[in-house]
């Protein structure tokens, strides 16, 4: 017996029905009743069928891109883990650079192992140091002010802090101990030093690279550059370095006559110099102050005696543009004796 055609329900449901269908009432009659209730079970049935199936498929894609997503990402991870294998790690004694780097971070910075190190390491440790002076590494002055307002006893749960600028300070002066870097290493760490926010950080590049790099093409482009850094007492030490090669650059030296006479007669601009010329580590704000220092015959000159030394020997060698700066330069250097440079600047 059939109640529908068999086009009704496309898929065999028609079959299904008849099987339902055909039940009858115990005494042989058939149930009306009967037969609606189990037409609409069927029914909801059918329909419960087709929304599992619809839903399956959904899934089913989903869960198929899920899996070659992972797929794609073991393959990277396994690729990355592959190329990082075949690279040899930089090891001092069994200790990677970043090990010697950071010490036990309480006696940072551990000036005289790292030293030691670099001598063996070579080239080999400058990605390690460019990399400190590219990304932020090491803490913010909030973190560092709050571990030290902390008590002992959470403090020794905590990481003990560095400073950004300190790490960027002390790869600054490490970087001045990688011998045989190339041209292009070299404009690369130029290319850095004016993005240092901190100008004592700029000022510890500066010095840095002049150590063994100073005589290079980049270094001296660096140099016009920071004429025009937004701190004079940059500008100033700028001024005075290409001030040392007058013949290479005769081009500034309009420019350098006039920084270089400021920087005489105006002690603030000294004084400015000389405090970020300094710099103290662990530190809030990240730096320091001016220092004494002792020459060899014994004699204590001040940072200002000697930046002034400084001052009247670049003016020396530089060429007076017109007749006010030639018989100002005659003045001074006329009152004023020729000193021997400053080690500390």
């Amino acid at each position: 017996m059939r109640l529908f055609g068999g086009k009704a329900f496309p898929g065999g449901t028609t079959k299904f029905f008849v099987s339902s269908f055909d039940s009858v009432h115990p005494a042989g009659v058939p149930c009306g009743n009967d037969v609606t209730k189990r037409l609409r079970i069927s029914y909801i049935a059918f329909l419960k069928a087709r929304f599992v199936q619809v839903i399956f498929k959904g899934r089913a894609i989903t869960i198929m891109l899920l899996l070659l997503a992972v797929v794609v990402l073991i393959g990277r991870a396994v690729v990355a883990g592959k190329s990082d294998s075949k690279r040899k790690p930089v090891l001092y004694h069994g200790k990677s650079i970043e090990t010697l780097f950071y010490s036990s971070r309480t006696n940072f910075p551990n000036r005289e192992e790292m030293h030691v190190a670099l001598l063996y390491l070579g080239t080999n440790a400058f990605p390690f140091l460019l990399a400190n002076l590219k990304e932020r590494r090491g803490d913010g002055v909030l973190y560092f002010k709050t571990y030290r307002a902390l008590p002992a006893w959470i403090q020794r749960k905590l990481r003990y802090p560095i400073l950004r600028d300190d790490i960027k300070t002390c790869s600054w002066d490490y970087l001045g101990w990688v011998h045989d870097l190339t041209e292009e290493q070299i404009e690369e760490l130029c290319g850095c030093v004016p993005k240092m926010e901190n100008p004592r950080v700029r000022i510890s590049a500066l010095n840095s690279i002049a150590g063994l790099y100073g005589t290079y093409p980049a270094y001296f482009a660096l140099c016009r550059k920071l004429l025009d850094d937004p701190n004079p007492a940059i500008r100033l030490k700028a001024a005075i370095r290409l001030a040392q090669r007058p013949k290479r650059f005769q081009e500034q030296q309009a420019r350098l006559f006039p920084i270089l006479i400021e920087g005489l007669k105006i002690k603030e601009r000294r004084r400015l110099l000389n405090e970020i010329s300094y710099y103290n580590f662990g530190k809030i704000p990240p730096g320091g102050t001016g220092m004494i220092v002792t020459n060899s015959g014994g004699s204590i000159l001040t940072s200002d005696e000697y930046l002034r030394n400084d001052l009247i020997n670049a003016l020396r060698g530089l060429k007076a543009e017109t007749s006010e700066q030639s018989e100002l330069q005659k003045q001074i250097l006329s009152t004023e004796p020729a000193q021997s440079r400053s080690p500390y600047q």
